[in-house]
């Protein structure tokens, strides 16, 4: 985003060229900004924080904003385009790293590209796949250790199969289900392993 010398040009300077701040204090500051709390600082909290905030407006040089100059600064932190700059967007113009939420469960599932479709064209319901997943899953994890390893995988797959699995195949779906590589098959993991499943399904039966 362009900006105007003068009206927010000196802060993004600030912010694009220099980690001026430590995390902690860019929290401090962010948070003394956002007068509301509510995680998502305006327009309008920026220009006023120019005017009453001394920490900030020590970052912008001891200059105020003006209209042009907080939609500038506001344009430039907001990453996202929702017209608000998030504490993550606010971080990450500073250089810090911040980590994505990582979704769990069902969340995970119902962020599938496909799945509400899978779900309508199969007729069946969040609640209806959430147990048939849930019962799947204990049945896997025999020791109830809340993940799957792959004696567990191998005696299941072996059952389906009426005999015992190859070690290369066992190997090969093992690691193509361990998503993060930490050795076992989470409950989060087997989720959306089945909900995939849902959604080719879903294609397949649209097709007819």
């Amino acid at each position: 985003h362009a900006a105007t010398p003068g009206n927010g040009g000196s802060m993004i300077g600030n912010l694009a060229g220099l980690q001026v701040l430590s995390k902690q204090r860019c929290e401090t500051l962010y948070n003394s900004i956002d007068k509301n709390h509510d995680g998502r600082v305006t327009m309008k909290e920026l220009r006023k924080a120019s005017y009453e905030n001394e920490d900030f407006s020590a970052l912008l040089n001891g200059k105020t904003l003006n209209k042009e100059g907080a939609k500038n600064l506001k344009d430039f932190l907001d990453k996202d385009g929702d017209k608000y700059v998030s504490r993550e967007e606010w971080l990450m113009a500073f250089g810090f790293k911040v980590s994505e939420k990582k979704l769990t469960g069902m969340e995970a599932v119902m962020a599938l590209p496909g799945i509400e479709e899978a779900f309508k064209v199969l007729k069946v319901t969040k609640e209806d796949f959430e147990a048939e997943a849930k019962d799947t899953f204990a049945v896997y994890d025999s020791n109830k250790s809340g993940a799957i390893s792959i004696k567990e995988l191998e005696k299941c797959l072996s059952d389906i199969a009426g005999e015992k699995v190859e070690t290369w195949l066992l190997k090969k779906v093992f690691k193509g289900l361990d998503v993060d590589g930490n050795g076992k098959i989470s409950r989060d993991e087997f989720y959306v392993l089945v909900a995939k499943a849902y959604v080719e399904e879903g294609k397949k039966a649209a097709k007819l």
